[in-house]
C-alpha cells in the first residue's frame, strides 16, 4: 500500500487520459493530422526513462536499433489502418494497438520510477536495461512510423 500512497497525484489523470484515448482508438475515427503527428511525443516519456537508467553507452544502440524496427513496423500497420486523408484530417480504422502502446509507455515509466524507490539494484541489471530500452524504443518507433506514413500520404 505504501507504493500507491507515494504515487504523484498527476499520474492518475495521465493514466485516465491515455486510457480514454486508447479506447477511442479502437473505433473508426476522424482525426486532425496534427494529433497523429503529436503522438510520437509519447516517445519523450520513454526517452526520459532510458536516460534515468544507470546504463552505459550501449543502451543508445539498443534504443536506436529497436526504434528503427518500430518505425518500419509502425509504417506497415498504419498503411492498413489509414482509410482516407483529406487535407488536415484522416480517417482511421479502429485498432487496439494504440491502447496497448500507450499503456506500455505508461507502465514502463511507472515501473522504472517505482523500482528506483523500492529496488534500485534491479535498474543496474543489463538484461533489464536491454529489455526496457528495447520495449520503449520499439513503442516510440511505432508511433513515429505511423505519423510518417500519414505524412507520406499527404503527397509532401
Amino acid at each position: 500500500m505504501t507504493i500507491l500512497a507515494n504515487i504523484p497525484i498527476w499520474v492518475f489523470p495521465l493514466f485516465i487520459l491515455l486510457l480514454v484515448v486508447g479506447l477511442r482508438a479502437m473505433q473508426r475515427r476522424h482525426l486532425p493530422v496534427a494529433l497523429i503527428y503529436s503522438i510520437p511525443l509519447l516517445g519523450v516519456l520513454g526517452l526520459r526513462a532510458i536516460i534515468a537508467l544507470p546504463a552505459g553507452m550501449w543502451i543508445w544502440f539498443v534504443f536506436a536499433g529497436f526504434g528503427a524496427f518500430g518505425v518500419r513496423a509502425g509504417m506497415a500497420v498504419q498503411k492498413r489502418w489509414l482509410i482516407a486523408r483529406d487535407g488536415n484530417r484522416v480517417e482511421l480504422e479502429g485498432e487496439p494497438l494504440t491502447l496497448i502502446l500507450m499503456m506500455s509507455v505508461f507502465a514502463g515509466n511507472f515501473v522504472v520510477d517505482m523500482l528506483s524507490e523500492v529496488a534500485p539494484d534491479v535498474l543496474t541489471i543489463a538484461l533489464f536495461q536491454f529489455g526496457f530500452a528495447a520495449l520503449l524504443s520499439t513503442v516510440s518507433g511505432v508511433f513515429c512510423g505511423r505519423a510518417l506514413w500519414v505524412f507520406r500520404t499527404s503527397g509532401a
